[in-house]
């Protein structure tokens, strides 16, 4: 395993500053104060989180998930902060809701965003480049840029506008993304706790090839690995 070391992991929510007292404070109405302490060192001192390995091989016909039906809805790719700066304003700015999207925007990755009038509904990153992905990415599962391969990962729905079917049509809209370029291949990978994106995501028939490790220990990441012989049924 390698320890690397982190500032912070990708929040796939809202802005920590914002929303990290109130969360606090819901953990200790709902779990008193031993439930808080138990959440505090989960998150900041001590977390073991396992993830699947996907590998997607984009090759039509992609699976086509259901229409999007949003009110005022539209949808695009933001390909750097200029653009982010534009779309801020007429619509909500996704580097308020994503940790390190600035970041990711000057480093080469692009961001999906799917709209409802004003609101963000739905985020979801893509890059084709070692730096991209790093920006966004603290996972450590290895991706061959050199070979033409892709990084797709740090989808984020908005809690009112999830059970829609935003996250599928990300998906396929990343993917024609990499077709369209020649992409033939991504890999991605998903907490195993987080069962609905994992539906979701193998609905685009990807490869599952093993699980992934990470640790986080005061600041320090470890990553590990075990691939499949033997692909399982998921």
């Amino acid at each position: 395993m390698r320890a690397t070391v982190t500032d912070n992991t990708l929040s796939s929510g809202p802005n920590p500053r914002t929303t990290l007292l109130g969360r606090a404070a819901q953990v200790r109405r709902e779990e008193g104060i031993v439930g808080l302490i138990r959440a505090t060192v989960r998150r900041y001192i001590l977390r073991v989180t396992y993830f699947h390995l996907y590998v997607h091989h984009h090759e039509p016909p992609l699976f086509v998930p259901p229409i999007v039906t949003l009110p005022e809805h539209s949808e695009r790719f933001i390909w750097n902060n200029a653009e982010a700066d534009e779309v801020a304003t007429e619509h909500e700015d996704l580097r308020d809701m994503m940790r390190h999207a600035r970041r990711g925007l000057d480093s080469g990755a692009a961001a999906f965003c799917v709209y409802s009038g004003w609101r963000l509904a739905h985020v979801a990153w893509v890059a084709t480049t070692r730096k991209g992905r790093r920006a966004i990415d603290p996972l450590d599962y290895k991706i061959d840029f050199d070979a033409g391969e892709a990084w797709t990962g740090a989808a984020y729905t908005t809690p009112e506008f999830r059970r829609r079917g935003l996250l599928g049509h990300g998906c396929l809209r990343r993917f024609e993304y990499l077709m369209d370029l020649g992409v033939k291949v991504s890999r991605a990978a998903i907490d195993v706790k987080n069962e609905s994106s994992h539906r979701v995501t193998m609905r685009f028939h990807p490869d599952v090839i093993g699980i992934g490790r990470q640790v986080k220990f005061l600041g320090l990441r470890w990553w590990s690995q075990r691939l499949y012989v033997t692909p399982p049924t998921l």
